[in-house]
């Protein structure tokens, strides 16, 4: 008796441990499941974000980045004056010395705006303005007619792209692509060249 008891015994503690091993079994087979659908989901998730970004038009940007201050300036009662004017440290000409470049944003109380850039090299101690003429964007409501970008790689330079106001902002005119480089420490245009007929000049930043 008392061996039929034990055999039963015996025979419900595999039966136990075999219930027990089904059940470890089958929660790993369920976690490994999760966790293979969960890094498909992140495996794919930054393809879809970047072939979106790559079919959707690039945002303009004047180049500059980090900004090291910050200033904010009082419009007037129509709203004209300067808003905001940003101070950027870089080394323009490569001597391991930290040069200066400030944009100034000015308002006009319309949907007209413009920001003026100033371009300050280190000689001898001291900034010297080597800003050209006419650094400046002119941006209408509808259209740009001027804009600037800044280009530190592979060699620093900078890119406006211009054209003429005719009858209306949003008259289209002929667009002037001007590359200035430095030479002497002193930035000079070395290449000109017509880019077309366009509204808004700043479609063609990312043209060749």
């Amino acid at each position: 008796m008392e061996n039929k008891r034990g055999g039963i015994s015996l025979t419900w503690g595999i039966v136990l441990i075999v219930i027990i091993i089904g059940i470890m079994i089958f929660t790993l087979w369920t976690i490994r499941a999760k966790t293979n659908t969960e890094s498909t989901y992140d495996a794919t998730t930054p393809d879809v974000q970047q072939n979106a970004t790559d079919d959707a038009p690039k945002m303009f940007s004047d180049g500059l980045k980090t900004t090291h201050q910050t200033s904010y300036g009082t419009l007037d009662e129509t709203g004209f004056g300067v808003s905001e004017q940003s101070v950027f440290y870089v080394d323009i000409n490569q001597d391991n010395i930290t040069d200066k470049i400030i944009r100034t944003h000015n308002e006009t109380g319309t949907g007209h705006a413009w920001d003026e850039y100033n371009i300050q090299i280190v000689q001898n101690g001291q900034y010297i303005d080597i800003t050209p003429n006419d650094f400046r964007t002119v941006v209408g409501a509808d259209c740009a007619l001027q804009k600037i970008q800044f280009v530190f790689q592979p060699t620093f330079h900078i890119v406006k792209i211009s054209r003429p106001w005719i009858d209306s902002w949003i008259t289209p005119s002929m667009a002037t692509r001007t590359i200035y480089k430095l030479a002497d420490d002193a930035l000079v245009p070395t290449e000109i060249k017509n880019m077309g007929v366009i509204c808004d000049v700043e479609e063609l930043f990312n043209h060749k």
